[in-house]
């Protein structure tokens, strides 16, 4: 589970407004959520703070000054996407706390809530900015977000979900004072570092005010709380499990696989209208459900609580372990030759439970000083890349050795073969004849080919039944230096070749160079490593 984020048309912006209370009558009666706040640094700098007003609300999806009306640079287009909706929420452990509770602890769950929000906002207020000159050239930092916080406290299935819809204004105000549009990739990039923020943030809080342990951490970082009853959880998450079955429906008779799209198809299409009950027929019907799962509510939460020091400390193993973990060849470059700030505090956010926002990216900083070599910088999003000694020692010693079996001439294959050969494929076209014809009369040990997706090199290196070709794997091993044979199996052959030496291990399918021709023996072999 991880914050979700989704872009909002002209028209959404009434679906908040009309889930507000008009009053606080309204509010306690169960017909209404609380009304949106004012969050992000750009929200400051245009003097707004506290309770965000529906004049105003709609003021700001207008692109206007929330005050004045005065147009915040340009007018939006008819097709502008004026907001962008990114959805804050706990792990169900933390809503059955503010469900079951007494009104210490449910206030403590609520304001750890908050705090992540909070914390939340203010990393991409540091993350987010827009684009100026030709075409959007250059990336400059933003005045941070203008943001309205909307938060409700049940899911539609009924059940406690305390949760915040955070509606990003998509304005920011460049260095030159000048209004613009946001740019969507920083979001996009930045949206599970600001989850692992959020999540550092009440976790955190919660240890601090209920001394709360946390479990290991699923594929996405979220932790349940120690002793929160399994079955609890899955009683209290009735939308899952509708979503689920109906997924299973779609693929069981449909044959509809699973994808992101059809999830969000299902999760609107299966969406109940929300009940309207006061806040004290909704936790009296919690703690009856809890009841009815064998769980007196007051015996669980004493049960939960005070599991946890509650000035919570990272030991120093427990961090030396999260380094060595992360810089690994299954840490983060197990799946890309190089990472980014905010991929390495996702990761560490991963293995280290309960510690604060600040503190995390004090980490983060420390790993990439410590344990990172920066090696290039992504211009598109002015973002820096790292990656670790270990994988750049990896692509020093292939390069090493690929310049260094330049000369070899071995694998080298008659003119007549090679006419033969392409004389069999006569749909090639004459590039990748010249490619052929290249990489099997040059001798050189280790060959590269370059070319744009789609223009056909893959076709040309590994034609069914060609001898020798082959695809790295995560487990599979380029050839030893200047050896004639290898222990791989060619294709169409189900008897290795003996093995004349060994090579460091291969760990990641990073593509250090593409298209790599190792020839071997009177044949050539193709490779991405």
């Amino acid at each position: 589970m991880t914050a979700d984020l989704h872009k909002l048309s002209a028209g959404r912006c009434d679906y908040y407004v009309r889930e507000v209370a008009r009053d606080h009558e309204e509010y306690l009666s169960g017909h209404g959520e609380s009304p949106g706040e004012f969050l992000g640094a750009g929200s400051e700098a245009l003097g707004k703070a506290g309770v965000c007003s529906e004049q105003e609300f709609r003021r700001l999806f207008a692109w206007r000054h929330p005050d004045t009306g005065e147009q915040l640079g340009r007018a939006p287009r008819s097709d502008a996407m004026p907001a962008w909706d990114l959805v804050l929420r706990p792990v169900k452990d933390v809503a059955i706390l503010y469900a079951l509770g007494d009104q210490r602890t449910s206030r403590a769950a609520r304001d750890a809530h908050h705090a992540g929000v909070e914390a939340a906002v203010s990393y991409l207020d540091g993350q987010v900015g827009t684009r100026t000159g030709r075409d959007g050239a250059k990336h400059v930092v933003g005045s941070g977000l203008v943001a309205v916080g909307f938060t409700h406290r049940v899911s539609r299935g009924g059940d406690p979900l305390p949760h915040t819809h955070l509606v990003i204004v998509n304005r920011t105000q460049g260095p030159d004072g000048q209004w613009r549009t946001l740019d969507s990739r920083d979001l996009l990039a930045h949206r599970q570092a600001a989850d692992a923020i959020y999540r550092a943030a009440y976790q955190t809080e919660l240890t601090r005010t209920l001394g709360i342990g946390w479990a290991e951490p699923d594929r996405w970082g979220n932790r349940a709380i120690v002793g929160m009853p399994p079955e609890l959880v899955k009683a209290f998450s009735k939308r899952h499990e509708q979503i689920s079955a109906e997924l299973e429906r779609l693929e069981r008779e449909e044959g509809k696989p699973r994808t992101g799209r059809l999830l969000q198809y299902v999760a609107h299409a299966t969406r109940p209208a929300k009940t309207h009950d006061t806040p004290e027929t909704l936790h009296g019907r919690w703690q009856q459900e809890a009841r009815e799962h064998g769980h007196e509510p007051e015996r669980l939460v004493a049960e939960v609580t005070d599991r946890a020091e509650r000035q919570p400390t990272v030991d120093r193993l427990a961090i030396t372990r999260a380094f060595d973990q992360l810089a690994s060849p299954d840490g983060l470059t197990a799946n890309a030759s190089t990472f980014a700030r905010r991929e390495a505090l996702v990761a560490l956010g991963g293995q280290l439970a309960a510690i604060g926002p600040a503190q995390l990216e004090d980490l983060t900083d420390r790993f990439l000083a410590e344990r990172a070599i920066s090696v290039m910088a992504d211009q598109t999003v002015a973002e820096r890349r790292w990656t670790t000694p270990e994988l750049l020692g990896v692509e020093q010693r292939l390069l090493a050795a690929a310049v260094g079996r330049a000369a070899e001439q071995v694998g080298v294959c008659s003119p007549g073969v090679v006419r033969d050969a392409l004389a069999a494929h006569p749909t090639v076209g004459v590039d990748q004849e010249a490619m052929v014809r290249d990489l099997c009369q040059s001798g050189a040990g280790v060959q590269l080919v370059v070319g744009r997706a789609g223009t056909g090199k893959t076709y040309a290196l590994g034609w069914p039944g060609t001898p020798g070709s082959w695809t790295a794997t995560r487990s599979s091993a380029p050839p030893r230096p200047g050896s004639r044979r290898s222990a791989w199996t060619p294709k169409g052959s189900s008897t290795p070749a003996p093995s004349t030496g060994s090579w460091p291990s291969w760990t990641r399918n990073a593509t250090l160079v593409a298209g790599v021709v190792a020839r071997m023996g009177g044949c050539w072999m193709t490779g991405r490593c």
